[in-house]
């Protein structure tokens, strides 16, 4: 049930809970007598209440020490077929039984879970569902935060979100984006990229350090300034283009159009630009907050990526970006904006993002929620978002025609198979 409807599980959780069963089952109970003794024999009430809160501050402890190695160890699952969900509940029914006739047959019920647990839970990796990579564009307010999963596990943050009033642990990903990627069972990022040095792309970057391990930062513009904190190296972009995972035909690339010649003094056009490709086609391209000088030096130094599926929209949307020269390279299907309700900015205010007189579809975070792209084995990615109260029928009424994949199709663009997902799903 577990792996079904989150396609993971911690192969520790079942040992743990042999612990942490019995021990908040009597804190209940304890809390309860002394509720009940209140009244009655309020001095032995006060002392039944202290060993209660004790065992819950206790049992709190053990969970907050324990957390950091068992998170590292989440163990992937496919959704169980009716075969498997039959052989677990026949394995159940046979170590009932052994429970039931006591005597040795009872060691078998922790030798297998303790075996178990042993053999597929450290350094064991998620088994994504989906048979591409993975995409959720958050929902962060006026800022940006994307993740990237690929099948073999390996992840990439987009940007990490904007900073807290109150410091790094008042940061959405502290908050939001944090405890739900723990809930994902990711463990450790294998690269993050802050696109520029702005506080709404890099606010969550400390937070994050405290919280996961990051094998590589990738910096553009000022990025890195007082943020060289926790695990993971530092790359500062000095090539045009670097290719940073690969996975059969998928490739993930870095590009940085100020690499060669002199650099602009605009933090937003130093944006690094991100491109995910399969094969020849280019499935998603992030540009952080270029703008018109950005696009224009990377539409002359040939280095913007054309025909692409989706486009994470520079600048939140903004009219300083999406030019219409950078707009006929890149060709979007369909193009993604991560701006706040009601911002005081005015974002997104381009306008229609509008391609050889065809209209592009646009979804929007503070209308759609978190964004969710999963590509399969070929053709566009299926989108699902989070928003409640918005249905596929909203979003389909504009879009006239399909992604094209083959370049030769009549213009015209859709999101194939769009739905709207749970709210719970995402943060």
């Amino acid at each position: 049930m577990v792996a079904g409807a989150f396609g993971r599980i911690n192969p520790w959780a079942t040992m743990a809970n042999l612990v942490a069963v019995p021990v908040f089952g009597g804190a209940v109970w304890l809390t309860a007598a002394a509720l009940a003794l209140t009244y009655l024999v309020p001095g032995v009430a006060g002392d039944v209440g202290a060993l209660a809160w004790l065992a819950l501050r206790g049992l709190a402890g053990l969970v907050a020490g324990s957390a950091q190695y068992m998170g590292q160890s989440a163990l992937g699952l496919p959704a169980p077929s009716a075969l498997t969900g039959l052989f677990w509940f026949l394995l159940t029914v046979v170590l009932l039984a052994a429970i039931r006739r006591g005597g040795a047959l009872r060691l078998v019920v922790p030798l297998v879970i303790a075996v178990g647990a042993l053999v597929l839970g450290p350094g064991s990796r998620q088994l994504p569902p989906d048979k591409g990579p993975l995409v959720y564009q958050f929902a962060v307010g006026q800022a940006d935060c994307g993740l990237l999963v690929f099948p073999d596990g390996w992840t990439a943050l987009i940007d990490t979100g904007p900073g807290g009033y109150r410091g790094p642990d008042d940061s959405v990903l502290a908050r939001d984006v944090g405890p739900w990627l723990r809930r994902q069972g990711v463990g450790s990022i294998d690269a993050v990229v802050l696109t520029h040095g702005h506080r709404d792309h890099t606010g969550g970057a400390r937070a994050l350090s405290k919280r996961f391990a990051v094998g590589t930062w990738w910096g553009g513009g000022r990025s890195a300034e007082g943020l060289r904190t926790g695990s993971g190296s530092w790359r500062m972009r000095r090539e045009e283009s670097t290719v940073i995972h690969t996975w059969r035909d998928w490739r993930l690339e870095v590009i940085d159009p100020w690499a060669v010649g002199p650099r602009t003094k605009a933090e937003n056009n130093a944006s690094l630009v991100l491109c995910l490709r399969r094969g020849p086609t280019v499935a998603m391209v992030w540009s952080g907050d270029l703008e018109r000088e950005g696009e224009d030096r990377l539409a002359g130094a040939g280095l913007v990526p054309t025909g692409a599926q989706v486009w994470k929209a520079g600048h939140h949307g903004s009219d300083t970006s999406g030019t219409p020269t950078f707009l006929e390279l890149l060709d979007p299907g369909l193009i993604l904006i991560s701006c706040g309700v009601g911002n005081s900015y005015g974002h997104p205010s381009h306008g229609p993002y509008v391609v050889r007189n065809d209209t592009i579809a646009v979804l929007r975070t503070d209308l759609h929620g978190t964004i969710r792209l999963a590509w399969g084995l070929e053709g566009s990615p299926r989108v699902t978002f989070s928003r409640p109260g918005l249905t596929p029928r909203d979003v389909l009424s504009s879009m006239p025609g399909p992604i094209p994949n083959d370049r030769r199709r009549p213009p015209g663009r859709h999101i194939p198979e769009a739905s709207h997902g749970s709210p719970a799903q995402y943060p």
